[in-house]
């Protein structure tokens, strides 16, 4: 019998060494997010959406709300297909920021794509960019320090593809002139990832044909490699030493990581159905050794296998979290390499590899000294439970696309995910990614794109060398606004220099079908020694502000002293609703705020009001109400008509309406100063009717029997 990934609705804390920052684990409130599966396809490099276009919610707030300073805009909303790029470079006077960038002139053609660039040399930041740097068609930016100016390598868009090497003349300069770099062995390839120390030039990339093969690795990553700042190349896209299918039986793009340190390089791969694999040279670049840093169950696994994955040997196809593809790694001041990367979890019960990307969702991180893998967060553990209820809050419509790719995920990612870290002169680590927010939600519209959570950038630090870490701290803080693909510069002084995406919509338009509009890139100097304070309380990875919620509906209501069937209703609702819906049971309705209502004939009717703002909608309890019956007693004698015993009760009375109508009536208690307690309808037109007051207070108590032919009330006591 298979394993159902049901099993997951109670998350248990995951088999990996846990932080005791973590707390205990909650639930998931939606549990079909529990068994929300799908597969992953290897993305090319886009020219236009995926789908169509769908109409945007009325979100509660907008891009504003950030903190930070914006350095540029962008039409084209995915900055990455798995790990994010180092986009953020720190001269320690200056800062500069790239990023894939297309003006507001695109069409979703994108054909005016390439790398927008801003600085602060001049002492404040530049103008919002209007054009690219490039003079053709590119994507995908990597922003290289150099001594005395700054390249950037990326890949061109068109049929053909390559990789594309460009340099300012002077940091802060916003002219860069450059080509296609030569030679080149291998066309075909994007997606670089590169890194640069002194003159030497060190980048991986991936072929965009998912059929080519090197070394039996279907869409392989290959090494390249200048001396010389990119002027020539040393190693022309080869493949690194122990790379091959006895590893990898498929890469895929940006699912890799480079860095340098003088005379160290740093190359960490991974990827869907991979394991992590880092590459380590001593000697800038010219030898290297190979460590698999986290081990796939299954080395040179094929994701369509139609053989399940039974770690055990129960014969069960078992569950186990797998990287993203989403990774970073960093050398410390000591020569020592770090790797952090986000998972999911997954599974193949025979169908080829599914991953459940709101179930388990958690960043590692792995050091060379120790050789040790820690979690550094868990998303469903006490960190996120912002609200303190128990469960993580789920939007209902988080997976809602032609794709099923859910509006608030990044194909192939989970909750957590996109990591990227840095360093400070005396060895402190810092890492930040992107997390799903519980309760940050799109809010009420349009219903296929209402209940999606947005993210916000949460950051972590390590001040003894990677042993152990600080709870996750918020640096984003934004409501109603979707914060991903973060990155860092490599290097930390007083502050911290961040950088990110903020857009309207989780998701983005090229994955999600979400509308094509303005994302602006976000700039942050963080405090270092402030950010260095925190992380020691759960409350540190939720957002300061209150969190937005749905007001709580409730309403009073009095008979018309005129007119027995009219009913005068006030709204006693808490948390500023913004609409209601009155449904008086009889099948009228009303959307005033205090309406008043006539019915027809008598009858107890149930009354339900349902009210709603921008954070979601939340209903009344049901009140049942007796309308059109006489004001008062008068064919009949009330002495006789109604009688209540035993009195005085301790657990139950009976309510004697023998004298009345008893096919109409309904039952009211009412304590001393007159507050309704009880209502008993007497559906079945008893003439005697059991009422349990066992859970009422002693005291004194009425007792009024509502009828076609009368009121009539009578006094009890409990005890």
């Amino acid at each position: 019998m298979k394993k159902l990934l049901l099993s997951f609705v109670l998350l248990p804390m995951i088999g990996f060494a846990q932080q005791a920052h973590l707390g205990t684990p909650v639930r998931a409130k939606n549990a079909a997010l529990m068994t929300q599966k799908t597969k992953k396809e290897i993305v090319t490099d886009h020219a236009a959406p995926v789908a169509a276009v769908k109409p945007s919610a009325s979100h509660a707030q907008t891009k504003s709300t950030n903190p930070g300073t914006v350095v540029g805009e962008t039409y084209y909303d995915l900055q990455t297909n798995s790990s994010t790029y180092r986009r953020v470079a720190n001269y320690g006077t200056s800062q500069s920021v790239i990023w894939t960038f297309a003006p507001s002139s695109s069409d979703n053609t994108y054909a005016q794509r390439g790398t927008g660039y801003n600085s602060n040399a001049a002492g404040t930041w530049g103008a919002i960019p209007t054009t690219r740097i490039e003079q053709q068609r590119t994507g995908f930016p990597n922003i290289l320090p150099f001594a005395n100016n700054e390249g950037v390598l990326c890949h061109t868009a068109t049929p053909g593809y390559n990789d594309y090497l460009t340099k300012n003349t002077a940091i802060g300069s916003s002219s860069f002139t450059g080509a296609a770099t030569t030679p080149l062995n291998l066309t075909g390839n994007i997606w670089p990832r590169a890194a640069a120390a002194g003159s030497n030039i060190y980048f991986v990339d991936c072929s965009q044909d998912t059929n080519a093969r090197k070394a039996g690795v279907r869409q392989p990553v290959l090494y390249s490699r200048s001396i010389n700042g990119g002027t020539s190349w040393v190693d022309d896209h080869i493949t690194l030493p122990g790379y091959d299918s006895t590893i990898f039986y498929r890469n895929g793009g940006d699912n890799y990581f480079v860095d340098a340190k003088d005379s160290i390089v740093a190359i960490v791969i991974g990827g869907y159905g991979n394991s992590v694999v880092l590459w380590k040279s001593t000697d800038y670049g010219v030898n290297f050794t190979r460590t698999i840093v986290d081990s796939f169950p299954v080395l040179g696994y094929n994701t369509s296998s139609t053989t399940i994955i039974d770690q055990n040997n129960d014969l069960i196809a078992d569950t186990f979290l797998f990287n993203t593809g989403s990774i970073s790694t960093l050398i410390d001041n000591s020569g020592n390499v770090h790797v952090w990367w986000s998972t999911i979890n997954g599974l193949n019960d025979g169908g080829g590899l599914s991953y459940y990307p709101a179930s388990l969702s958690t960043v590692e991180y792995w050091n060379e000294a120790t050789g040790v893998k820690t979690t550094i967060d868990d998303f469903y553990t006490s960190i996120h439970d912002c609200d303190g209820d128990g469960t993580i809050n789920i939007g209902a419509n988080y997976f809602t696309s032609a794709t099923d790719d859910g509006d608030a995920y990044y194909p192939g990612e989970g909750m957590l995910t996109q990591p990227q870290a840095a360093i400070d002169a005396a060895g402190n680590l810092f890492v930040f990614y992107s997390s799903v927010m519980e309760n940050d939600t799109t809010v009420a519209g349009v219903a296929s794109v209402a209940s999606q959570n947005f993210r916000d950038i949460l950051g972590a630090y390590s001040t003894d060398g990677g042993a152990t870490w600080s709870a996750p701290i918020n640096v984003s803080q934004s409501w109603g606004v979707e914060d991903a693909f973060p990155t860092v510069a490599r290097d930390v002084d007083n502050n911290i220099y961040l950088s990110w995406q903020a857009d309207a919509e989780p998701g983005t338009a090229l994955q999600n079908a979400d509308p094509i509009a303005v994302n602006q890139i976000m700039y942050l100097a963080l405090d270092k020694a402030n950010f260095m304070t925190k992380g020691t309380t759960l409350a540190d990875a939720c957002n300061p502000t209150a969190v937005p919620q749905p007001p709580v509906a409730n309403f009073t209501w009095a008979i018309d002293a005129n007119d027995q069937c009219k009913v005068n209703f006030l709204d006693a609702s808490l948390g500023n609703p913004a609409n209601w819906t009155w449904v008086f049971g009889d099948g009228n309705t009303s959307t005033a705020q205090n309406p008043s209502h006539t019915y027809t004939t008598p009858a107890t009717r149930n009354v339900q009001l349902v009210v709603g703002n921008v954070y979601g909608n939340n209903s009344s309890p049901i009140k049942k109400i007796g309308v059109c019956f006489a004001a008062g007693v008068s064919t009949i004698d009330a002495a006789n008509a109604v009688s209540v015993y035993p009195n005085p009760a301790t657990a139950e009375i009976t309510v004697n309406m023998e004298g009345i109508n008893a096919a109409q009536s309904v039952v009211t208690i009412e304590n001393a100063i007159g507050q309704t307690v009880m209502v008993e309808e007497n559906k079945n037109a008893f003439s005697k009717l059991n009422v349990n007051v066992s859970s009422l207070e002693n005291g004194i108590y009425f007792v009024k029997v509502k009828s076609s032919n009368g009121v009539a009330t009578k006094r009890f006591v409990k005890e």
